[in-house]
């Protein structure tokens, strides 16, 4: 078994760009649940979702590689024998 060691954590969350602002929300008692406002959401059982507005660019967009670069670039440089774990 080999050791782990977590040097570094980023986010990116419905309640901010950062682990800090997301935390600060948190112990506020923010919720970032709202109204889906940018497709329409007549087969849903319910309206409303925890979406991520500051990351959506536009319909053309890979939203999964912008949201992963919105996290990298939160972190130091990565040395090249690093595993990120993604959770």
């Amino acid at each position: 078994m080999r050791n782990v060691y977590v040097s570094q954590t980023a986010v990116a969350t419905s309640l901010g760009e950062t682990l800090s602002d997301t935390w600060r929300k948190l112990i506020n008692g923010k919720s970032a649940i709202n109204t889906i406002s940018h497709f329409k959401t007549g087969r849903l059982p319910y309206p409303v979702a925890a979406c991520i507005d500051h990351l959506r660019q536009n319909k053309r967009t890979n939203h999964t590689r912008t949201l992963m670069q919105a996290v990298l670039d939160q972190l130091d440089a990565i040395p090249e024998e690093t595993t990120i774990i993604w959770t």
